[in-house]
């Protein structure tokens, strides 16, 4: 933001939250998470994603990916 604003430091600092933290950002971010700690992960780790996911029942594993596939989730 400082070099798309450098003569204006409370413009750049202004328009900075608002990049970081995008919409589109935010579903990069978790999109990169689900595929580390849901698709892709071994071992431990693994056996802990498998007994997260099968205490939660289909309704909730949906409503909590609803956000990502176009639909009203939360997120």
């Amino acid at each position: 933001m400082l070099g798309s604003h450098p003569d204006d430091f409370v413009t750049a600092l202004e328009k900075l939250p608002r990049a970081a933290f995008s919409p589109h950002r935010a579903r990069e971010l978790l999109s990169r998470a689900i595929g580390e700690h849901i698709y892709h992960p071994a071992g431990e780790h693994a056996r802990l994603r498998n007994a997260i996911m099968s205490a939660k029942s289909s309704e909730t594993g949906y409503r909590d990916l609803a956000w990502l596939y176009g639909g009203r989730g939360g997120g």
